[in-house]
């Protein structure tokens, strides 16, 4: 964390703004950087960006009806209007439908028999 906040200050990046208006604090963007959900990348003109491989899951039934989350409720109880399709933040080693199927369990709560996947229809 504190090798994190240095690298960030050294790079020009205001840390002051850590924790503040709905951005994490230092220590969850550590956390985010650890687990391989996000990667720092220095741009050409030494600028440091953060990137996120972001994997979409449309979940549609056979009518057309598309699952959506509407809101998302975090630990302090505190909701968060969403109104988007499921999504995870993929780890750099791990494969698409790794991803989606943690999206099936960890986000939608469902299970994975309750769904076909379609490789067809991939973007």
């Amino acid at each position: 964390e504190e090798e994190l906040q240095k690298f960030l200050q050294d790079n020009n990046i205001d840390v002051s703004k850590f924790g503040k208006d709905g951005v994490k604090t230092i220590a969850q963007f550590s956390e985010e950087l650890v687990q391989g959900e996000a990667t720092l990348m220095k741009q050409k003109d030494g600028s440091i960006i953060r990137v996120v491989d972001v994997l979409i899951v449309k979940v549609m039934r056979k009518n057309g009806d598309i699952i959506v989350e509407v809101e998302e409720v975090k630990a302090d109880g505190t909701k968060k209007d969403l109104t988007r399709l499921p999504a995870v933040k993929r780890r750099d080693d791990e494969h698409p439908f790794i991803a989606a199927h943690r999206v099936l369990s960890k986000v939608l709560r469902i299970s994975e028999t309750m769904v076909e996947m379609q490789t067809d229809n991939m973007q």
